[in-house]
């Protein structure tokens, strides 16, 4: 994934902006879970928009 952007909200939630579509691949899921564990938050916290 190249440009991709992490926004963060007061409320512990994060929004990663990518300017790429979902293929099937699983690079969605995968940068949500690599986020999600090095910022140690919940699932239901991370958030995608592309």
């Amino acid at each position: 994934v190249t440009d991709a952007f992490i926004r963060l909200a007061p409320n512990n939630s994060v929004t990663i902006l990518m300017n790429h579509s979902e293929f099937g691949n699983g690079a969605y899921t995968s940068l949500s879970m690599m986020v999600a564990e090095e910022l140690d938050l919940d699932w239901d916290l991370i958030n995608l928009e592309a």
